[in-house]
């Protein structure tokens, strides 16, 4: 797989931030370990914990696995990466949930926008292109192909902190749409 990268030192270094990209393939993880400047951190599905090897790296390398099914168990896993956050170690969070099941942005979920509130950080857009085509959703390995990342403009901390949340969820859903060259779900 070859990746790509446009204006990954707009990725802070020096504070920390919460980093939110589209989902559309498993090489996803890997074309933004290659590309960014930085090691981040994921959210991650719980769920993800249980997969063999795959687990244990993800445990071992300090990401974090949110359990969705249970409201309360999220909500101190978003307070806990909030504090844990770091200059130069970013959290990545796929709002969608999930690959997406077509090309499209599908909606978001709240929780990387209640961290990167909570923690009072910026918000810095993500768009991945082409990944889809390198790991099919229902393939089980990479094919030889090229993933492009776009790394947007960060949005401040105070413009995270004093926005309405929904105003929030979709400026930073119509950035991710126009860095993945992606259109956003209707629905």
């Amino acid at each position: 797989m070859e990746v790509e990268a446009h204006d990954v030192d707009r990725v802070p270094r020096d504070r920390p931030c919460v980093l939110l990209a589209n989902h559309q393939s498993h090489a996803d993880v890997v074309a933004l370990f290659l590309a960014l400047p930085v090691l981040p951190v994921f959210l991650a599905k719980r769920e993800l914990q249980a997969v063999p090897l795959f687990g244990r790296i993800m445990e071992t390398g300090g990401h974090v696995f949110i359990d969705r099914a249970k409201h309360d168990r999220a909500i101190e896993t978003i307070d806990d990466a909030a504090r844990r956050l770091r200059p130069g170690n970013p959290l990545l969070v796929f709002p969608e949930g999930t690959r997406g099941a077509r090309l499209e942005v599908q909606r978001f979920k709240k929780g990387g926008f209640h961290l990167a509130r909570k923690a009072g950080v910026p918000i810095v857009p993500v768009g991945i292109r082409g990944s889809r085509a390198v790991w099919p959703r229902e393939a089980a390995a990479a094919v030889p192909g090229r993933v492009v990342i776009h790394v947007g403009e960060p949005i401040p901390p105070e413009v995270v902190t004093s926005s309405p949340l929904d105003t929030l969820m979709d400026d930073v859903r119509e950035r991710i749409s126009e860095l993945s060259a992606l259109p956003i779900a209707e629905r």
